[in-house]
């Protein structure tokens, strides 16, 4: 009999399915840690979204309708996901936003009208 197994309660292949189930629980645990730090690198940039939800819709859904990524085949999903990974803001409900800017009388692209009066001016304040 030796000190790794008792051949009353063990078979010989006992411990080599022990060495693999540990090693398999050391692989998935080494996969989540890298998995953690990855994320952890992703957030550390420390840039989040301080605007409303419909702002963001407004904005992102301008991009993904100038088909500027992927050549005009990213779908709106896509960057939604993009923008709730890069700016750690959740865009749930997003087609529910969409539809209430739709619906808005008048000036339906409020958002993005204020960002052009903006930029407009830093690029005047820049040329003086």
């Amino acid at each position: 009999m030796s000190i790794t197994s008792d051949s009353r309660i063990s078979t010989g292949y006992d411990v080599k399915l022990a060495k693999l189930l540990a090693i398999e629980l050391i692989r998935a645990r080494i996969i989540e840690t890298i998995l953690t730090l990855e994320k952890q690198n992703r957030t550390s940039i420390g840039i989040n979204w301080t605007g409303n939800k419909t702002d963001a819709i407004e904005l992102v859904f301008a991009l993904y309708t100038s088909g500027n990524f992927n050549n005009g085949k990213a779908e709106a999903k896509q960057l939604i996901r993009v923008f709730e990974e890069s700016f750690q803001f959740k865009l749930d409900n997003y087609y529910d936003l969409l539809k209430k800017i739709r619906m808005r009388k008048g000036n339906r692209s409020s958002f993005l009208g204020s960002l052009k009066e903006t930029f407009l001016r830093r690029l005047d304040q820049m040329d003086e």
